[in-house]
């Protein structure tokens, strides 16, 4: 029975050691996985509306529009009397 014992002592010696190996293999191994980074949310751009018509100067000004530059929604040659470009001065 002694030998019986010391084959089994040995077996789980050695299946112990095995699983020693599987875990150190395994622990060399494993990658730690990148950390999701959440999306950084922008403020959305402000947007001119599509489509601005002023009917004259004082609907600009009310508007708080004016002076309106010819790069502005809103502009038309209508407010502009010099022609410089910039209407409602």
């Amino acid at each position: 029975m002694q030998t019986a014992a010391t084959a089994s002592q040995t077996e789980l010696d050695a299946r112990a050691a095995r699983i020693a190996d599987l875990e150190g293999q395994l622990s060399a191994r494993t990658v730690q996985a990148p950390v999701a980074q959440a999306p950084v949310a922008q403020a959305p751009a402000a947007q001119a509306p599509a489509s601005v018509y002023y009917d004259n100067c004082t609907a600009a000004r009310n508007a708080g529009a004016a002076p309106v530059r010819a790069d502005d929604p809103g502009y038309g040659r209508h407010l502009d009397r010099d022609g410089d470009g910039i209407g409602c001065e």
